[in-house]
């Protein structure tokens, strides 16, 4: 990280937090950025209204980052901008714009998931002081280490890992180590999620995640909200976090009211502030934080990898405090049967009993009923009719509160005036305009020199990725160009006793899993070690963690030389994502699977330096999880609430859920010549349990008989 420049002001830490970590608030909304600040935090982070993986928050202009950065500063407190989304090919001149206005604006950190996003603020935006986000996946030492390497001041760890192996992550290396400490939950890994993506295009890597896991599926014989997690909730687990060496304790929630906001800040400031043992603070605490309205709280993964408690299959998925059964449904008003009736202007969600129908209201008018009932007016508005809706809702159904209408905490909040001092902010807009200006002629004139190059080779490799031996004599007659082989005890014993291919063609390409949790870096380390001394230098880094595994590793065997090629989880989706691997020593790349046809079009028009492949066929995660639960029975098809069959495997790293059909490019072959891409990658790491699959495959001929499947957003446009 670059020292601040004259254009830039050191940032000012509040002074309260030099003997213990930051609390770190969210912001979505003006109104909760105030309500943060009052209640205490030290820190907020906020998003711009494009590129952050909130996009469906209010989020602010630069314009208003710039006096929320100011107001901050006065304060002696901090502000980060997520500008945390993978970025598309067409949005890279806005990327530019943004990075350049976040320096102008005086930022404290900017947020970041792309790896074109770092290459630019590297590049071009030193001012910038860089955080690499959760969506990083960064899980353990290893990914530590690499974020380190490349810059970032600060690792927002992923909300998977123990309290041990946030200890071995924060002492990994000098670089400041971030952890959730309450809020929102997901079932997969952030950054490794392709549900939304894949089943409509909307990508939780881009901030459009319509949350397909708190949905109701029917797992056999039960329905439930089987991956639908209950919040994170550390209260109790502060003292161990504090003494791990974390720096900063981060708060979800941007996408919640202010009420939740100034709720959760000030039960954990008042609980960080407190002496040792404080009781009455604890309690007090835990009291602010059921008024904040959230779902029911976890300790989620600290205390243990397979925390079965994190979740509650039988429960709605809604955030909020129920609030009672509906009896009646009857001129626009629901009859509820309830001990804490609502009040006129708190925001209500009615959720039907069966199905997926809800519907969220402003009550407008509360009136006594009989025997511990109210009638509660509001949802025909909400509907927009002006009759009551005869649709789902009836008796059974549950109310939530999901809102306060007048929160006491923001009753006496009041905006806080933005500093008047300017000085030096016409000179840092001058450089941080001059230096955008400079990133965009850079990008432009290598898409100019691309236009008259050849974009790819006239005959794309054939890859083919593996797990288990099995799969590789079936699809042997292949003859693939390179087999990927992922590193287990199984392709040990098989392939470093009869390789498929000598070890000096590099034909043979060794691929670490995308988890790779402490207790079994020791496994890998030592795998590493085998493989290399085997003669073979060739792997498939999927995760931030992997390269610098791989060079450790080579390191401790003497070995010279590895090449290491980009796998599929890096999430490269733009020309400049490209260039970055190439910095960081990689010798080729795999593009995201999430990408449409437009988008890949234009990032290989832009002329990426390196060699770029693509999936096109393979039964791919739509989740990757820690989870673990009896619930959850393997083999038996998991169907959703639109009659769309799953399918759920596990092995000891991590939980997956598959769809029943492929994705598969293979019926558009003229369309992925025109691409010109480098390699084309079958990927047989995962197919669903007791499916047959095609036979042994005998040529190449043979790909006809693979199943086909859907092209997710490749015929579409990823949103």
């Amino acid at each position: 990280m670059a020292a601040p420049t004259p254009e830039r002001p050191a940032s000012r830490p509040h002074a309260s937090v030099a003997s213990r970590p930051e609390l770190l608030a969210p912001a979505g909304t003006l109104e909760a950025f105030h309500a943060a600040l009052a209640e205490g935090a030290d820190a907020v982070y906020v998003g711009l209204k494009t590129l952050n993986a909130r996009a469906l928050a209010a989020n602010f202009t630069p314009a208003q980052v710039e006096r929320l950065a100011d107001t901050a500063h006065g304060l002696g407190r901090r502000l980060f901008v997520a500008l945390n989304a993978l970025v598309r090919e067409d949005e890279v001149p806005e990327l530019i714009r943004s990075l350049a206005a976040l320096e102008a604006a005086g930022v404290d950190a900017v947020i970041l998931q792309d790896l074109g996003a770092w290459h630019l603020a590297r590049r071009h935006f030193p001012g910038l002081r860089l955080h690499a986000s959760t969506l990083m996946a960064v899980h353990n030492g290893p990914g530590v280490r690499q974020a380190h390497a490349m810059g970032f001041a600060r690792v927002v760890l992923a909300r998977e890992m123990t309290l041990d192996e946030i200890r071995a992550a924060a002492r990994a290396a000098p670089v400041e180590t971030e952890v959730f400490v309450h809020g929102a939950l997901c079932f997969s890994y952030s950054g490794l999620c392709r549900f939304s993506s894949a089943f409509g295009g909307r990508s939780s890597t881009r901030g459009r995640c319509v949350q397909p896991c708190r949905r109701r599926y029917r797992w056999g014989e039960k329905t439930g909200t089987f991956f639908s997690m209950k919040d994170l909730c550390a209260l109790d687990a502060l003292d161990e976090i504090r003494a791990a060496g974390v720096r900063s304790l981060k708060i979800e929630g941007r996408l919640r009211p202010a009420h939740y906001v100034a709720s959760v800040v000030r039960a954990y400031r008042l609980a960080l502030d407190a002496p040792p043992g404080d009781a009455a603070a604890r309690a007090e605490a835990r009291r602010l934080l059921e008024d904040a309205l959230g779902r029911p709280g976890t300790p989620a993964y600290l205390r243990s990898p397979h925390p079965e408690t994190a979740l509650a299959p039988e429960r709605t998925a809604n955030t909020g405090r129920f609030l009672g059964e509906v009896r009646r449904v009857a001129g626009g008003r629901l009859l509820v049967a309830t001990r804490r009736a609502p009040r006129p202007g708190d925001r209500l969600r009615v959720v039907a009993r069966r199905g997926e129908h809800q519907a969220a209201f402003v009550c407008r008018a509360v009136a006594a009923g009989k025997a511990g009932t109210v009638w509660i007016e509001g949802l025909a508005a909400a509907e927009g009719r002006k009759t009551p809706p005869a649709g789902p809702f009836g008796p059974g159904d549950r109310v939530f509160k999901v809102d306060e209408g007048a929160s006491a905490l923001l009753a006496g909040h009041r905006p806080l005036p933005a500093p008047r001092d300017r000085r030096g902010r016409g000179r840092r807009r001058k450089a941080a305009r001059e230096r955008a200006e400079t990133a965009l002629a850079d990008y432009r004139s290598a898409a100019a020199g691309a236009a008259g190059r050849p974009r790819g080779p006239a005959r794309p490799e054939l890859w083919a990725a593996v797990r288990d031996p099995a799969a590789w004599r079936e699809i042997q007659g292949l003859r693939p160009d390179r087999l990927v082989v992922e590193i287990n005890r199984r392709t040990l014993a098989a392939f470093l006793r009869h390789p498929p291919f000598p070890a000096r063609t590099g034909r043979l390409l060794w691929a670490l899993p995308p988890v790779l949790h402490e207790e079994r870096l020791a496994f890998h380390r030592s795998a590493l070690r085998r493989i290399l001394a085997a003669g073979f230098a060739g792997f498939v880094a999927a995760n931030l963690s992997h390269p610098a595994l791989i060079r450790e590793a080579a390191g401790e065997a003497g070995s010279r030389r590895v090449e290491i090629h980009g796998g599929a989880g890096l999430n490269i989706l733009n020309s400049l994502a490209v260039r970055a691997a190439g910095e960081l020593g990689l010798a080729s790349v795999q593009l995201s699977v999430e990408s449409d046809r437009d988008n890949l079009e234009a990032l290989l028009a832009a002329g990426p330096p390196l060699p770029a492949g693509l999936t096109v066929y393979g039964y791919l995660p739509l989740f990757t999880t820690r989870m673990r639960h009896p619930a959850f029975r393997p083999g038996t098809p998991v169907v959703s609430p639109k009659g769309e069959r799953l399918h759920w495997t596990a092995d000891a790293a991590a939980g997956h859920l598959l769809p029943a059909r492929p994705f598969s490019l293979l019926d558009k072959e003229k369309e992925l010549r025109r691409l010109a891409l480098s390699a084309w990658v079958l990927d047989f790491t995962h197919r669903p349990p007791r499916r047959r699959g095609p036979g042994r495959l005998r040529s190449r001929r043979d790909l006809d008989r693979l199943e086909r499947g859907w092209d997710w957003n490749f015929s579409g446009r990823l949103r």
